[in-house]
């Protein structure tokens, strides 16, 4: 970057060979408006790193491991996803109003919406815990 510096921001093409090309250094180049022309190594750890996003296509997984000669055991397990924290009607509602919450009561435990939540601190709740 430091050698590009008078040429970055300008709308140039950069030439490199593989031995200078990498993921991040042409990220910064795009973001200082200059492209750049060349090919990346090809066992470069950026691709397969990508390998670990959860959310790329398969089709995209496949190519990188065919290219990259990745094995599907040496990939990270997929994380194992959380249940949802199921949501309840608010204990404290109105027929109309009938609105689904995750927040819970403290006290009791039961669902109880952000309508019918109230913001207390620790000194007013010891000054009056009945209310």
């Amino acid at each position: 970057m430091t050698l590009m510096e008078p040429f970055l921001d300008a709308g140039r093409n950069l030439t490199m060979d593989n031995w200078f090309t990498s993921l991040p250094l042409t990220r910064q180049l795009y973001d200082r408006n200059t492209t750049c022309v060349g090919t990346i190594r090809r066992k470069g750890p950026y691709a397969i790193q990508r390998l670990e996003v959860p959310t790329l296509s398969r089709s995209l997984k496949t190519l990188i491991r065919d290219c990259y000669n990745v094995p599907e055991q040496h990939l990270p397990p997929p994380p194992n996803p959380q249940p949802a924290e199921s949501r309840q009607r608010c204990n404290i509602y109105h027929w109309k109003t009938a609105s689904k919450c995750k927040t819970r009561c403290l006290e009791c435990n039961r669902p109880i919406c952000p309508t019918h939540t109230r913001i207390t601190c620790v000194e007013c709740y010891r000054d009056n815990p009945q209310e």
